[in-house]
């Protein structure tokens, strides 16, 4: 996720579900608050979406199997700041069929 101050963020987990809360970010175009669909290909994350929570963002990641992601800043050379999660490898089973 791409920010344009240094981030702060909390973790917040539940059955199936894992939230990267960014503190003090919001969405900057409505298009982004779309849902990345994942889930046909071999990965623990089935969708990852944005969404406003307050005066922060939340990057929701409903997923397949129970893993705790590393969660890290980096800065790009234009200034601005990412947000990174990592996930580590693993067998993360069969994919689910594509829609006909």
């Amino acid at each position: 996720m791409q920010v344009s101050s240094k981030p702060q963020w909390k973790i917040e987990k539940s059955q199936g579900r894992i939230e990267v809360v960014v503190l003090a970010a919001r969405i900057h175009m409505r298009n982004n608050r779309r849902p990345l669909e994942t889930r046909f290909f071999a990965t623990p994350v089935r969708r990852a979406r944005l969404r406003p929570r307050g005066r922060n963002v939340a990057l929701v990641l409903e997923m397949r199997a129970a893993i705790d992601p590393q969660v890290s800043d980096t800065t790009g050379a234009d200034g601005f700041h990412f947000v990174r999660v990592d996930f580590p490898a693993g067998d993360w089973g069969a994919r689910e069929p594509t829609p006909r």
